[in-house]
């Protein structure tokens, strides 16, 4: 977003990351207004000139520039799945997401796992194989959802068993995440710890202002 101000301090004295900011602000709503050279002209020549006229720019970011500090469970769910997930896709290449603070990662590796899974059901686990899903479930272990990892590991070893995948592999896939105690068996279960996990934590998604 050349030439877009990106003001990301917050009152803790932690700024959103700039990459993560510019990433945020390509997905905005974009405003039209007038150029501040076209001000100074006529109507008429606007007119004639609508096009030199007029400027767009994002929709300035807002809570999001410390969406960590969120008090509604609600919006910062919304956030995190709708904007910093699109923003920040753990399989894009816009963005070396190991390069930003440390809880990005695990975070968005499961929020884009569980987005899948909401979709393709354990397809999910299938297309992205069983070396992934066993680096996922280290990042469900790192969010505090333990009873998920230990069930998606099971997942893991069934799937590994899989010598190729027929009608059968999904329901094998649910039997075997079935097979394990969970108590957070469920999205609706496992919001509470993502968003717990993004409160506890703004050192590992903000970082310390500059004075930039």
């Amino acid at each position: 977003m050349k030439g877009t101000m990106i003001p990301t301090t917050d009152i803790a004295g932690l700024q959103l990351p700039v990459q993560v900011a510019k990433a945020l602000l390509a997905r905005q709503p974009r405003l039209r207004t007038l150029s501040e050279a076209a001000k100074q002209r006529s109507v008429f020549w606007r007119l004639l000139n609508f096009r030199a006229a007029i400027v767009e720019h994002p929709v300035p970011l807002a809570e999001e520039l410390s969406f960590w500090a969120m008090e509604s469970d609600q919006a910062l769910e919304d956030f995190l799945f709708d904007k910093l997930l699109a923003a920040l896709p753990p399989d894009g290449i816009s963005v070396d997401l190991g390069k930003l603070p440390s809880g990005y990662l695990p975070l968005l590796e499961v929020l884009g796992f569980e987005q899948h899974r909401q979709f393709e059901g354990w397809t999910a686990a299938i297309n992205i194989g069983v070396a992934k899903l066993r680096s996922i479930c280290a990042c469900y272990v790192q969010l505090g959802l333990t009873d998920e990892a230990a069930a998606l590991d099971r997942v893991g070893r069934q799937l590994s068993l899989c010598v190729e995948v027929c009608d059968e592999t999904e329901g094998l896939l649910e039997l075997a995440y079935s097979s394990v105690p969970n108590s957070t068996a469920t999205l609706e279960a496992r919001i509470p710890y993502l968003l717990g996990y993004v409160r506890s934590r703004p050192d590992c998604f903000g970082e310390p202002a500059t004075g930039r």
